[in-house]
């Protein structure tokens, strides 16, 4: 066999293990360990990593490498119609590359890519599965209380009729707001929800929350204290911004019973800044970059289950935040010691 028959065969089968690697990989970290692993073996690198980036548009492989003497070898990787990263190989002493080798490298970044699309697809199933099973558990749950409450109304006694009241209303707001948190989720994944832009004073929308929000602190016993200053005008969907802090508020009044949370809104410079403080149960700071993930739950209190919920609210908040154009970030110091949210709205 000539040496470039033995070349192609060995090609081949270098070809072939990272297929097999890419199959095994579950998670988008482990398709780039894959891609670096494969070129490692290939072509020795002194030093070779993924560059991360995010393109809206992808474009054609412009910078493929070229056969010659080479410090540097960068080639995009595509998902879908983006481009996600570039693999990039560096010598401290240029190297040589054939024809044969830029195209192993090219081949590499385009099954690097087709990896991504499926980890990533399977990624959103196994979420989308996580959710039925959630919804399931959680929608069930309010029904069974209003059941039990239907029938002690028929026994006929003014006392429990009364408590069966109050739980019949608690478990179909309860309800209600599973149901309207799971279809503004998929509205959004759908890009159906539109904002009504007007002129507004965010301060009003900030003290109609406050004022709703007032009776739910009280049965907890937690005081909700204000600090605004006036006049904040920011283009808006005063209905969304609404729904934004009312479910920042709610979410600290909720994680800190018997405590205190309060709302400051400041104008600094070009930057309108709203934050949300509490003390209570806190954030452990690894769950803190991941706080506004679709269906996570970040606070973990020793009674795990009182909360309930299917981890929406924040998901929900962050996106109608962008929508606006803003941001917003979680800051905790750990359990025990309160979460504080900020959203920033550029002027």
């Amino acid at each position: 066999m000539s040496k470039g028959s033995q070349r192609q065969v060995a090609d081949m089968r270098s070809v072939l293990r990272f297929v097999e690697r890419l199959a095994n990989a579950g998670t988008v970290e482990q398709v780039y360990e894959a891609a670096l692993n494969s070129i490692s073996e290939n072509f020795k690198p002194d030093r070779s990593f993924v560059a991360l980036v995010e393109s809206e548009k992808a474009l054609p492989i412009a910078h493929a490498p070229q056969p010659g003497w080479l410090s540097d070898v960068v080639v995009s990787i595509h998902s879908g119609e983006k481009i996600v990263g570039k693999l990039v190989l560096q010598y401290d002493v240029p190297h040589a590359f054939s024809e044969t080798d830029c195209g192993l490298i090219e081949v590499t970044a385009a099954l690097t890519g087709f990896a991504i699309d499926r980890v990533q697809a399977l990624d959103a199933k196994k979420k989308k599965d996580e959710l039925v099973a959630m919804a399931t558990h959680e929608l069930r749950s309010p029904i069974t209380a209003i059941m039990g409450a239907a029938f002690l109304l028929r026994s006929g006694i003014d006392g429990d009729g009364i408590r069966a009241v109050e739980m019949i209303e608690r478990n179909v707001r309860a309800e209600v707001t599973l149901i309207e948190e799971l279809l503004q989720v998929c509205q959004l994944d759908a890009r159906k929800v539109e904002l009504h832009l007007k002129s507004l004073d965010l301060v009003s929308v900030l003290e109609k929350v406050v004022e709703e929000v007032q009776p739910i602190a009280a049965s907890r016993n937690t005081l909700l204290q204000t600090q605004f200053q006036r006049p904040l005008t920011m283009n808006g969907d005063s209905q969304r911004l609404w729904q934004i802090f009312w479910n920042l508020l709610t979410n600290s009044v909720r994680f800190a019973p018997n405590g205190e949370v309060e709302i400051t809104a400041a104008l600094d410079s070009t930057v309108m800044t709203v934050c949300v403080r509490d003390n209570g149960i806190g954030i452990n700071q690894d769950q803190l970059p991941h706080i506004f993930e679709p269906f996570h739950q970040a606070h973990i209190p020793t009674e795990a289950n009182t909360y309930g919920g299917l981890g929406l609210g924040l998901a929900i908040v962050k996106d109608l935040v962008a929508m606006h154009g803003g941001t917003i970030a979680a800051e905790s110091d750990g359990p025990g010691k309160g979460v504080c949210f900020t959203v920033s709205f550029p002027i």
